[in-house]
């Protein structure tokens, strides 16, 4: 994109944010009013639609694994989402709640299953930094809704994503915290300890993707064990946008990332040690070690785990690239 025309989508984003508050500011004010009540359970349908409609807008621009361009945009629009998204159920729903008989509660049929789908495309809250995980949105929509909401497998899945997601994203500003990227960073000899916690969330901090013993991420730094990523666009995107830094953690404390990523994920330790150790052997391919190609990892075979070959990714060891034949 030109100069021009980023500068056009900024003031129009800008321009559409500002639309967002207005309206979520103008919904709210006449939900806190007695005097509007025959109005409030049509605002209540405005509000659901906006919501809807951000479920439609967040769904045509999904997360591509293997295009970074799309996946950059998969970024800016969900960050945009979000803000629309929050901005509206926050200023409408989390302010609206009253105790008071002469003004509307909000409907939980209408309301909750919007708000449960966009916070499975966790496009509900950002960072879910200010009013905390599902299971504390959750507890408020109950005290002041119709009817009581008896919580669902959704309710639980939503509950464990969210706190990963907020633990994770707030771990990720405690690293550039650390290394003085933000204001009032820290000294580089005291950083922050909480940025050295091993995280299931993609390292990209906008990215939404968790990982699983059952699906674990492609591509892990075996420098610090801090960045993992869940696919070549993530990878890509982090080294375009300086999200991985893996000389700032000091060697203790990626030894026990390392060991909280083996517990999480179910890595034999046993095993894990002769990975270590065969990380340093020769390259089975073209017989490069770690002294005559340095700044290459040495990966094992993903089909027969028992040999290995120099990664294409520099300081990463990715376990699904390598495609070369295996000759055990």
């Amino acid at each position: 994109m030109t100069a021009e025309a980023r500068q056009h989508l900024a003031e129009h984003v800008c321009k559409m944010n500002d639309k967002a508050r207005f309206y979520a500011c103008i919904y709210s004010k006449i939900l806190r009013s007695w005097e509007w009540g025959v109005f409030h359970q049509s605002i209540f349908g405005s509000v659901n639609k906006t919501l809807l409609s951000v479920i439609a807008l967040a769904t045509k621009h999904p997360h591509n694994p293997d295009c970074l361009t799309e996946t950059k945009i998969h970024f800016k629009v969900r960050s945009f989402l979000s803000k629309v998204a929050f901005c509206t159920w926050e200023c409408t729903i989390k302010k609206s709640g009253t105790s008071d008989p002469m003004r509307s509660k909000f409907p939980t049929q209408l309301l909750l299953p919007t708000m449960r789908k966009l916070g499975m495309m966790d496009v509900l809250d950002y960072d879910y930094g200010f009013y905390g995980p599902w299971e504390e949105i959750l507890e408020y929509f109950n005290r002041n809704a119709d009817t009581f909401v008896a919580p669902t497998r959704c309710d639980r899945v939503l509950a464990t994503r969210s706190d990963i997601w907020k633990r994770a994203r707030n771990s990720i500003d405690c690293h550039a915290i650390a290394k003085g990227e933000m204001f009032g960073g820290l000294p580089r000899g005291a950083p922050a300890p909480q940025c050295f916690r091993y995280f299931s969330k993609c390292s990209v901090k906008d990215c939404c993707n968790i990982e699983t013993a059952e699906e674990q991420h492609e591509l892990r730094c075996t420098i610090c064990y801090y960045h993992h990523f869940c696919s070549d666009a993530c990878y890509d995107y982090a080294q375009m946008f300086g999200e991985h830094d893996c000389n700032f953690n000091p060697p203790e404390k990626a030894k026990s990332i390392m060991e909280e990523t083996s517990a999480y994920l179910g890595w034999d330790k046993d095993e894990k040690v002769n990975e270590e150790a065969k990380q340093h052997a020769a390259c089975n391919f073209c017989g490069a070690t770690r002294a005559s190609a340095p700044g290459q990892v040495l990966a094992l075979c993903k089909r027969c785990q028992s040999v290995a070959y120099v990664s294409v990714s520099e300081h990463m060891f990715r376990v699904s690239s390598l495609s070369l034949p295996c000759s055990v």
